[in-house]
């Protein structure tokens, strides 16, 4: 009994002898101000990337003008010397002499003045065609940086609303209305927010098909995964501006081929 009180007041000395301070643990948080100016540079970013972008294509299409007007100067002069020299072959050829030599000599300068033409011609077309490319690439510069674009205002608008994130579950649920056991994958952010929503969510589905919500830790924030008996749908913003930019790759193709 006396070795247990004695262990009890040697801890307890040894608690008297050493003081143990307490830090205040101080959060960081965010005012309101403070998130609306990180939005707000956001947005300013988002514009100037759009500018950049412009700038960039206003370049490249400059640059292809350019060289096209070149390459039509080019062949203008070059067709202008060959003319002068083969009316200087057919010249020559009268003065070398008799009948037979003269049209053998304008037959030689015909063909050779059809040569040139042809390669004036593909001359033409190469650089007809590297303008086409050049106005392709700066197409594809203002597409793919506008997506990028479009991914930040979407991102911030979702910030100032959640409430539109909802539109974007609405739309992949009216995918899969008439399938049965629906199954809605969540980012752990918007969660509660959708699963509050089940009621109004279920409205669009037929009577007899079930819902049910997961909170996802393998989703972005933005990202929505829904499965049914039949199919799963993609229904993150990310899936749905590839699908955007896919049908504006085909819409600048076709375009081309007019």
């Amino acid at each position: 009994m006396s070795n247990i009180i004695k262990k009890h007041h040697g801890f307890q000395h040894a608690q008297d002898g050493k003081k143990i301070g307490i830090q205040p643990v101080q959060f960081k948080i965010e005012t309101v101000e403070e998130c609306e100016v990180q939005k707000q540079r956001m947005r300013e970013q988002a514009e100037s990337e759009v500018q950049q972008a412009q700038t960039e294509a206003e370049r490249i299409r400059f640059r292809a003008q350019k060289l096209l007007q070149e390459a039509e100067k080019t062949v203008e002069e070059k067709r202008k010397e060959w003319q002068v020299e083969y009316e200087q072959l057919l010249e020559r050829a009268k003065q070398e002499g008799f009948e037979k030599g003269f049209f053998q000599g304008k037959q030689e300068a015909e063909n050779q003045y059809k040569e040139l033409l042809k390669e004036a011609e593909a001359m033409v077309h190469h650089v007809q065609d590297s303008y086409y490319q050049y106005i392709e690439q700066s197409e594809m510069v203002i597409l793919e940086l506008g997506m990028k674009v479009a991914k930040k205002i979407l991102n911030i608008e979702l910030e100032d609303n959640e409430e539109k994130y909802i539109h974007v579950v609405q739309k992949a649920v009216k995918e899969v209305r008439d399938h049965k056991n629906i199954h809605i994958y969540i980012s752990p952010k918007y969660y509660t927010l959708v699963s509050q929503r089940k009621e109004e969510l279920s409205l669009l589905l037929s009577s007899d098909t079930s819902l049910f919500f997961y909170p996802s830790e393998d989703l972005g924030e933005t990202d929505c995964m829904i499965e049914s008996s039949f199919e799963k749908v993609n229904a993150s913003i990310d899936s749905q501006l590839a699908e955007i930019k896919k049908r504006l790759i085909e819409m600048v193709k076709d375009e081309e081929t007019i």
